[in-house]
């Protein structure tokens, strides 16, 4: 099998685990825990529109897996209305969603009380969905040091629980690790494990992972852009600006 990344190999993937696995979330494997079980999750750390291009490759396959929403992305806003719809429509077609959270912004925005803003998070993001949150993912475990909320009263996907006593594979920074690769070369996965997949890494064609960055990146200026001259038409439009250059040219 091809492990390269596109939105046909990742189908294909899934369609390959399918034949002997059964998807669980977080919720779902810590009260039915089995064999041949996969805890499939994605962490949104780019955009809800890929991420969406995902959840529905998922549901048209039969299966369900989790999405860990990031409050404090700096690529996307969950409070744009358009990505309100869009994590409801993923929790519509029968995925979970959970909280994906930075320690460090929660420690600077909640100074005397991390937990305060954590747990405001926790509320928010279960507002918006219309769902209760049940599971968190801390972003960049690996650089951030510390997770201060390991210990809440939710499912953290790092408890050893989902990454010790199962295994555990990740395609971060659109790369494999030998032993995902030995697994699939020798057709032989271990009975339960925990599969995170970022959607940004899929794309509907072949790229490099810094051209696909790139691509992001000029996807995100070209949106800048367009926000920019509807900005700019309305404020040509908008009453105080056209009394105000009105008035500045008759003092001319």
């Amino acid at each position: 099998m091809k492990t390269n990344f596109t939105l046909e190999s990742y189908a294909d993937l899934l369609k390959y685990f399918q034949k002997k696995y059964k998807f669980y979330s977080f919720k779902e494997f810590d009260n039915e825990a089995s064999d041949n079980a996969i805890i499939l999750r994605h962490d949104i750390d780019f955009s809800l529109k890929y991420a969406f291009k995902i959840a529905e490759l998922e549901a048209s396959l039969g299966i369900k897996s989790t999405y860990f929403l990031l409050f404090s992305s700096q690529y996307y806003n969950i409070l744009d209305s358009e990505n309100i719809e869009i994590a409801k429509k993923i929790k519509q077609l029968g995925h979970e969603v959970g909280l994906h959270y930075d320690v460090s912004v929660i420690k600077k925005g909640g100074e005397q009380n991390p937990h305060l803003l954590f747990d405001a998070q926790i509320k928010l993001l279960s507002t918006l969905i219309e769902n209760p949150i049940t599971a968190i993912a801390m972003h960049n475990p690996s650089v951030l040091g510390e997770d201060l909320f390991r210990k809440e009263n939710y499912l953290n996907v790092y408890h050893k629980k989902f990454t010790e006593e199962i295994a555990y594979f990740s395609d971060s920074c659109m790369a494999w690790r030998d032993n995902f690769v030995q697994h699939l070369d020798d057709n032989n996965f271990p009975n339960r494990f925990q599969l995170l997949i970022h959607p940004i890494l899929w794309p509907e064609t072949e790229l490099s992972r810094y051209k696909l960055l790139d691509t992001f990146k000029v996807n995100c200026i070209t949106q800048i852009e367009n926000d920019i001259e509807i900005a700019k038409n309305m404020w040509k439009n908008h009453s105080g600006v056209i009394e105000h250059d009105l008035r500045e040219l008759n003092n001319k």
